[in-house]
């Protein structure tokens, strides 16, 4: 390759270079061989604004952000701007940091003022935030501010639950939960042990349960098969004729019903207790009058048996 093929090249790539930064330019609306006027604008916050953003007048690009730095002294943000010196802007105008199309970003709006001087380079020019912009801003951050006041809320609880376990009472309801806790526990386990135990009991005895139910199945067959009907019969009968005796003896018909609710019977049943009470009374005052009567009439019979 011949030293006039290395400058060709050579040549190429810094056109190329040159035709990419004047297109990239160009399309941001800004004119690369024009000469710009250097502008500074102080903010309080950048508010995401970048280097390159372009700067508007009436919705025209005029120029771009050129750099961003912080000032330590003031804790502000500076801006500088590179605006086509070919629009003249008043010296009192003000630069909003707004928000630009969907994609764009943010943008520095120029309002003009009413000054009859215009701007030179290295002025300052008035900074403020648009209305539009704090709002959005302000959307952005509502959700940030919920959480923060949840956290808050948040950590206040749990400040609230520690100051209740630092309590010496809280201390000992809180040892006596646990306390119950473990006893509930262990209750537990035994439960369990014994359904464990109940339900190997099941098991060793399962041929013993199925013979009991075949048992019972037996003996419904047996039931079911046995002439239940005639039995119930047969009793009905005689729970029928048990009724009857029943409405008899109520109807003071018969000895049973006479015996129960007639009064003579009793009293004469009653008589003959006191008369035999007095008897024996008096066989206990006078045993020998009974005893006489007796011999006498033995001897007698003694007699009479001699004679025949």
């Amino acid at each position: 390759m011949n030293k006039t093929k290395k400058i060709l090249i050579a040549v190429i790539f810094i056109a190329s270079i040159g035709f990419l930064f004047w297109g990239i330019n160009f399309l941001k609306g800004l004119k690369v061989f024009s000469d710009n006027t250097l502008v500074y604008v102080d903010y309080n916050e950048a508010y995401e604004l970048n280097t390159n953003s372009p700067v508007l007048l009436n919705g025209l690009t005029i120029g771009k952000v050129n750099n961003i730095q912080f000032i330590p002294n003031s804790y502000r943000v500076r801006v500088e701007l590179l605006i086509d010196e070919n629009y003249k802007i008043p010296k009192d105008s003000k630069a909003f940091i707004s928000s630009g199309a969907l994609l764009e970003g943010k943008v520095i709006k120029i309002v003009p003022g009413n000054s009859e001087e215009y701007i030179k380079d290295k002025d300052f020019l008035i900074g403020e935030v648009d209305p539009s912009m704090t709002d959005v801003i302000s959307a952005e951050l509502l959700p940030l501010k919920e959480k923060i006041m949840s956290l808050v809320t948040s950590i206040d609880s749990v400040v609230s639950i520690i100051q209740n376990i630092a309590n010496p009472e809280m201390q000992r309801n809180l040892t006596l939960t646990i306390e119950n806790i473990k006893n509930t526990t262990t209750n537990l386990n035994k439960s369990m042990a014994h359904i464990e135990s109940i339900s190997q009991n099941i098991q060793e005895n399962n041929k013993k349960i199925n013979n009991i139910i075949s048992n019972i199945n037996d003996i419904s067959d047996t039931i079911k098969n046995s002439d239940l009907n005639l039995v119930i019969n047969n009793l009905n009968q005689d729970i029928i004729e048990l009724q009857k005796i029943i409405n008899s003896v109520n109807a003071q018909a018969g000895t049973l019903g006479k015996l129960i609710y007639n009064d003579s019977l009793y009293n004469y049943l009653n008589s003959s207790s006191q008369n035999l009470n007095l008897l024996l009374e008096d066989l206990r005052k006078n045993p020998k009058r009974y005893i006489n009567l007796s011999l006498i009439s033995f001897g007698s019979n003694s007699k009479e048996n001699k004679n025949k």
